[in-house]
């Protein structure tokens, strides 16, 4: 009797380890479909600019321009004094040649702000017209491999210069300001608004991020401005900025659209596709993809086989492919939602809500993409509330008395 056991027991784990290899070799066959080009869509907007509407070869050329003739900042290591931040304060003599200096600089980003948009194409490579702005991240692409489309591997190299224009027409708004030139300091604060609102030309997190960073750079200007030479400004002037500032209502806000394209786009390359928008995670594919993302890359490289050989555990334990995309859907409504719940608040008095999604228990978690790749914006959502904030009471500020 207890051979028997013994046998039938060899037999059904011989036939439990077929039935495994069996599917661990169907799993690796699994094969993805690249259906959607989401770099296309988040290029949907910059690409229908017509070309003499956008700003971005006249920024490009600020930018080497300003990359040839950087802000001074060693000068004042030299003589031992503070960076000036007004133009009564000791060292402003430096940026006073520096501006000098960018006079067409300057004259290049005013014309670009006012264009129709920034136009600026994102690919996985630097152009070839962008080079001289880009040259480190141009010549070490040259031993890269194409781009494969994935959204994730996108570069970002414009932000940095964006802000660094800011910057400059910040320092010439101070300098005409104490120069009592009232039409440049207003038209040098108004290119600010412009340079942010063009930067936001891709729904991505980073990109609203740095707009709120360069919106912020024209209030408190607007705010010295107004605190130092209180009498530039002429009333006409105020409400022309007043109206500047009030159509910033729709830029004053996190974009999610970006990031669902990402997970979507991630999605495409780690499940298979029913037809019917769904499908289980093929292995192979799943692990390149994951290998492109930063957080998990030193892991996954030295793990690379385990996808395959624990497929059939993923595909008990691990949501599928819909139920990914639904889980995903419902966590960014949460945040959609908290955030205009945010937005009526002064920052500081709202306070985000528990998540409604439960944390995971175990190692094996059905939504473990999830819990990788959705950030907490509430740090986020907190500097969309302290910007409109901070546009809110410029606004009372100048508004006009009644």
């Amino acid at each position: 009797m207890l051979r028997k056991v013994i046998k039938w027991g060899c037999v059904t784990f011989v036939c439990i380890v077929l039935a495994y290899v069996v599917w661990v070799a169907i799993a690796m066959n699994r094969s993805v479909t690249i259906s959607v080009d989401y770099v296309a869509l988040l290029n949907e907007k910059s690409a229908a600019v017509p070309e003499n509407q956008r700003a971005w070869p006249l920024y490009r050329d600020a930018g080497i321009a300003l990359r040839k003739i950087p802000m001074p900042g060693e000068v004042y290591i030299e003589e031992e004094i503070e960076e000036p931040n007004w133009p009564d304060e000791e060292g402003w003599n430096h940026v006073n040649e520096w501006l000098l200096q960018h006079h067409k600089t300057l004259g290049s980003i005013r014309s670009a702000s006012v264009l129709q948009g920034m136009g600026y194409i994102l690919d996985g490579k630097v152009a070839e017209e962008d080079k001289e702005l880009f040259p480190y991240q141009y010549a070490s692409q040259q031993t890269l491999p194409s781009h494969d489309g994935f959204l994730v591997s996108i570069l970002l190299p414009q932000l940095s210069p964006m802000r660094n224009l800011a910057k400059l027409v910040v320092a010439d708004a101070k300098d005409a300001a104490i120069s009592g030139d009232a039409l440049r300091c207003e038209e040098d604060l108004r290119t600010m608004l412009l340079l942010g609102t063009h930067v936001r030309e891709h729904p991505l997190l980073i990109n609203d991020l740095v707009s709120f960073s360069i919106y912020n750079l024209a209030f408190t200007t607007l705010q010295e401005v107004l605190d130092k030479t209180p009498e530039l400004l002429s009333q006409e002037q105020l409400d022309r900025l007043a109206n500047e500032l009030q159509t910033l209502d729709n830029h004053l806000a996190i974009q999610f659209e970006g990031e669902q394209m990402f997970l979507l786009d991630l999605l495409q390359r780690m499940y298979t596709d029913d037809g019917n928008g769904d499908g289980r995670i093929a292995p192979l594919d799943a692990r390149d993809a994951f290998s492109q993302l930063e957080a998990v890359t030193v892991e996954v490289k030295s793990i690379s086989l385990v996808p395959a050989l624990f497929a059939p555990i993923a595909d008990l334990c691990f949501a599928s492919r819909k139920e990914m995309r639904e889980e995903y859907e419902r966590r960014i409504s949460y945040f959609v939602q908290a955030q205009e719940e945010a937005l009526e608040k002064q920052p500081g008095e709202y306070v985000f809500p528990t998540e409604p999604w439960v944390q995971p228990t175990s190692i094996i978690n059905p939504y473990f993409l999830m819990d990788y790749l959705t950030p907490a914006y509430n740090k986020a959502i907190e500097h969309a509330v302290t910007t409109k904030n901070n546009r809110d009471i410029l606004l009372e500020r100048i508004k006009k008395p009644l």
